[in-house]
């Protein structure tokens, strides 16, 4: 098995945002300048590329990606990218090698395993080793690379134990120095041992697609659920809102026709008493002209009994001046 290890090419996949190091490192594995590597904000690396050497008589392959991680890449470009440099390793890259600076912690390097996962599945953590950049900043300060990871908060040291406590530091700028790639690979080797000799195939990958597609589809049903929901909720309110206006509407009819009612009764009353007062303003006029000097005494009735109902004696006192002046015209006539 050892035999047959040794003689297989060692096929590593480098990740990482922009700048952290990763075309530099790869050239440090390969002992020569294969990647294009610069001190650039902007991603060097726009395409996966794959390049060959040898370390220690061990046929080694690298894999550098762009920042796979970064904004400048849409997500149907990453998953390009991710299928690209995978089926380049093919069957399957033995590490992933996460490229991150010796220097203040970002929330992205925190997040850096994550995106793994999310991007390669699951399983891919048990193939991930970090590589520290810029080893030769530790050196001048006088701490060792424990020192950096003691110093770290809680949620680094959790990136550190998810990748199983494995990592190792580069110094980029000491080219010479091919101990620091051996040792690299020895911790390859023994990752690659515990891991039973597997690589990261495009199986594995696959049933990451598969799992992100599921989740994709779950959080858009999810989300059409939410839309038909809210749609549910506004029809509702509209529907309450037209009940509403409906009964104000209703309430207003009843209200205008009991009020038509009441004038309606008003004027029928008012035309009843109006009929009754004329009758009676006629009876008078016959008592007058059959009893004499009874118009004083009616007139005296009228005079007194105005001031209990003026309003109704007013109207009484008009039908009844109308009443007696009709009367005397049939006089004059006959």
């Amino acid at each position: 098995e050892a035999g047959k290890q040794s003689s297989e090419p060692l096929r590593i996949v480098l990740l990482g945002k922009t700048g952290s190091g990763k075309s530099s490192s790869g050239n440090t594995i390969l002992g020569q300048k294969k990647f294009k590597a610069e001190n650039n904000p902007k991603s060097v690396t726009k395409h996966c590329q794959k390049e060959n050497g040898e370390v220690d008589g061990r046929p080694v392959v690298v894999v550098d990606t762009p920042g796979l991680f970064d904004n400048s890449l849409s997500h149907e470009e990453i998953n390009e990218e991710m299928l690209k440099c995978v089926s380049l390793l093919a069957p399957g890259p033995h590490v992933f090698l996460l490229v991150l600076k010796t220097e203040r912690i970002t929330p992205e390097q925190k997040e850096a395993l994550k995106l793994i996962k999310e991007g390669f599945g699951k399983n891919s953590e048990k193939f991930t080793i970090i590589l520290f950049t810029r080893g030769d900043s530790l050196e001048h300060e006088g701490q060792s690379i424990h020192d950096y990871i003691a110093k770290s908060d809680d949620s680094f040291k959790k990136l550190i134990d998810d990748c199983g406590k494995r990592f190792h530091v580069f110094d980029n700028y000491n080219k010479q120095n091919r101990k620091q790639v051996t040792e690299l690979i020895t911790k390859i080797n023994d990752m690659v041992k515990r891991n039973g000799g597997s690589c990261f195939t495009n199986k594995m990958l696959q049933e990451a697609e598969a799992a992100i597609q599921k989740k994709t589809e779950t959080i858009l049903k999810e989300k059409e659920e939410e839309i038909n929901r809210e749609m549910e909720d506004l029809k509702r309110q509209h529907e309450e809102e037209m009940q509403e206006m409906k009964k104000k509407m209703e309430e207003q009819k009843t209200e205008i026709e009991q009020e038509r009612k009441q004038r309606d009764k008003e004027l029928k009353k008012g035309f009843a008493d109006d009929l009754i007062s004329s009758c009676w303003c006629c009876s008078l006029i016959n008592i007058i002209n059959v009893v004499p000097g009874s118009t004083l005494q009616v007139t005296n009735h009228l005079l007194l009994t105005s001031s209990a109902t003026s309003n109704k004696n007013k109207r009484l006192k008009k039908i009844y001046f109308t009443c007696e002046k009709r009367n005397r015209l049939c006089k004059d006539n006959m």
